[in-house]
């Protein structure tokens, strides 16, 4: 049998107390987790500046530009074979 548990209070100044604090610690997790992702912002935008800055003054070359061109070759394409299931139009 399924166990089935209830929260039952007949005061109303501790259910709106519980209420209260259930708020303020979802609050608090919420600013939490903001804070950590400001610092994980932060602490990439630093590493990006700081190797931007070591290449330019090593003098080296910055990744390579994608392939603009590229264009997939159907003679690599794989297709399963025949199963009898298709769909039908």
């Amino acid at each position: 049998m399924l166990s089935v548990y209830r929260l039952a209070t007949s005061n109303r100044f501790a259910v709106t107390a519980l209420a209260v604090v259930a708020f303020g610690v979802a609050g608090v997790l919420v600013v939490f987790g903001l804070a950590l992702l400001a610092g994980l912002v932060a602490v990439g935008s630093v590493v990006a500046v700081g190797v931007s800055i070591w290449r330019r003054l090593t003098g080296r070359p910055g990744p390579p530009p994608p392939i603009a061109r590229w264009r997939p070759d159907p003679g690599q394409e794989v297709f399963a074979p025949p199963s009898g299931r298709e769909l039908k139009p």
